[in-house]
């Protein structure tokens, strides 16, 4: 069965969170990549993760 994935696209406030754990990370700014809301709940546990290491 193919899994239930949500389409919806990230909000402006979650995009300015993922440019914000991207400078806090170090890492590039992946903000203006198009996001739904599962990729986003994995994009920000991996920045919170990068960011921890600094």
């Amino acid at each position: 069965m193919p899994q239930n994935q949500t389409t919806e696209q990230i909000t402006t406030a979650q995009r300015q969170e993922i440019r914000r754990l991207c400078q806090e990370a170090r890492v590039p700014d992946r903000s203006a990549e198009p996001v739904t809301q599962d990729d986003y709940q994995r994009i920000v546990a991996d920045l919170k993760e990068k960011a921890r290491m600094e």
